[in-house]
């Protein structure tokens, strides 16, 4: 079983550049595939429907069950079999869950944060919690701009929001 996934290792890292930690995660989900569907010399169509099920009943979201795929993919091209193509159904803004904090928890968090973090590191877990910044924007380049108490947020879709 780890023998493919051994593969799938050595390609990203010897061949394809990668980190050692992308290619441990694909490793990983290699070998879980191996698992739920086993060893073969070639998969198909139902091998990664299979696999797809099992993702589903372990209750991953339709975005990381695409992230789990991408070792699969490169499965296939070192086994030199198709890929079968996926369609996915759109998910409806209803459906996505965010957690939504109230006020006592926001300031507990932060409260907490006091204890274990750097000033910078605070001002970005206020932010997050407050107005619910993804990674996405805290991860931009560009810091939030606080100028006469209003926040100037560089969000990644829709340009700079002022709140």
């Amino acid at each position: 079983m780890a023998k493919l996934a051994q593969r799938i290792y050595e390609d990203l890292v010897g061949r394809r550049g990668s980190s050692h930690d992308t290619a441990k995660h694909w490793k990983t989900w290699t070998e879980r595939f191996e698992a739920v569907c086993g060893t073969k010399e070639r998969y198909d169509r139902t091998d990664i429907i299979r696999f797809l099920a099992w993702e589903r009943e372990q209750g991953f979201s339709e975005s990381t069950i695409k992230v789990h795929l991408r070792p699969l993919h490169l499965l296939a091209q070192i086994q030199g079999w198709d890929f079968p193509k996926m369609t996915f159904r759109k998910i409806k803004a209803s459906e996505i869950t965010r957690t939504i904090f109230t006020k006592d928890q926001v300031v507990s968090l932060i409260q907490m944060g006091r204890r274990i973090l750097e000033p910078n590191e605070l001002s970005w877990l206020a932010l997050a919690t407050t107005y619910g910044l993804r990674r996405e924007e805290l991860g931009k380049p560009e810091p939030p701009e606080i100028i006469d108490g209003q926040v100037t947020i560089h969000t990644v879709k829709g340009g700079p929001q002022t709140t």
